[in-house]
């Protein structure tokens, strides 16, 4: 019955199915069919879903937290056919949604592929069983925390439209943003998850985008490959780098001093290649599954049209 945004902003993200026993927060509202000779639950929830921007959000009032009373609901129309015809639509949707979901987990397993072929190349990064030379992250590339000279501030507040935007999750007012237009690795803390169990990702940006001083921004300096370092990171568990309590950040100092093995850069970069190889693919699967998105979404409207 809550905003799924917050902050003035009314929206709700999806209509969950639910079958058995459940329990219910407060903030949420279950809707039970009277007479399941006429309606199908499953259906119902599928209707709402498509069309609950239409129906389900304009109804939501408020400033700080947008909210709806469920006595709403009650006037909201429900257009339905036949309970065959339910049921027939219910199959194809979930067809289909076996499908998205086989797709999913596709694109899983690929992701699966950089660290197995990382461990393959070289290793353990913590045990170095192949012996490689263990330096310092600060002598094998430049790293500065997203501290460069201010954009104005008109730009500044363009920061989430035309480019992307880097920083801990949900900090995004009180802090100074900067503007890169470069390869580079980051390494941000996961805002969203950071208290509960202070893990950083890592991930390679290219292009201009906007990032914060929760981001390290990371660039070659000739020593070690991104796409090396990116794997390292994503493999160890570097959270006991970051410090403080109130707003806790990835120290910079102690980064820098993170021992890392370095194989040869020659082999590096045919590890580098590997990944391009593996971000093809994952390119491909992400448009199949944009493309898969579109044509499930047109099916549930002609469904919901009695044009299927």
């Amino acid at each position: 019955m809550i905003s799924s945004f917050g902050h003035g902003k009314p929206g709700l993200k999806r209509v969950h199915y639910v079958k058995g026993k459940f329990a219910l927060s407060n903030l949420l509202t279950a809707l039970i069919v009277k007479d399941h000779c006429w309606l199908s639950t499953r259906y119902l929830s599928l209707y709402l879903n498509t069309f609950k921007d239409q129906l389900i959000v304009p109804l939501q009032t408020g400033a700080a937290n947008m909210s709806l009373r469920p006595e709403k609901l009650a006037g909201v129309p429900v257009h339905f056919p036949s309970l065959g015809e339910q049921e027939r639509i219910e199959r194809l949707v979930n067809e289909a949604e076996t499908l998205w979901h086989l797709q999913i987990k596709s694109i899983e397993r690929i992701s699966d592929l950089i660290p197995g072929i990382f461990n393959e190349m070289f290793g353990d990064p913590v045990i170095n069983q192949y012996g490689w030379d263990i330096k310092a992250f600060g002598e094998l590339a430049n790293n500065q925390d997203g501290r460069r000279k201010p954009v104005k501030a008109s730009d500044r507040a363009n920061r989430q439209g035309k480019y992307p935007y880097y920083g801990a999750s949900g900090i995004i007012d009180y802090v100074d943003h900067f503007l890169f237009e470069e390869r580079a690795l980051l390494i941000a803390e996961d805002g969203a998850n950071l208290l509960a169990r202070s893990t950083p990702i890592a991930f390679i940006a290219t292009g201009r985008y906007w990032v914060n001083n929760h981001a390290h921004v990371v660039t070659e300096n000739g020593k070690a490959d991104l796409d090396y370092l990116c794997a390292l990171f994503n493999l160890r568990n570097i959270g006991e780098y970051i410090t403080g309590s109130t707003q806790p950040k990835l120290n910079q100092s102690k980064l820098n001093g993170i021992r890392i093995p370095l194989p040869p850069l020659s082999l590096q970069r045919e590890f580098a290649d590997h990944v391009a190889e593996v971000r093809k693919i994952e390119s491909y699967q992400s448009e199949s599954a944009r493309k898969f998105k579109i044509l499930y979404d047109s099916m549930l409207e002609k469904a919901f049209g009695g044009a299927l």
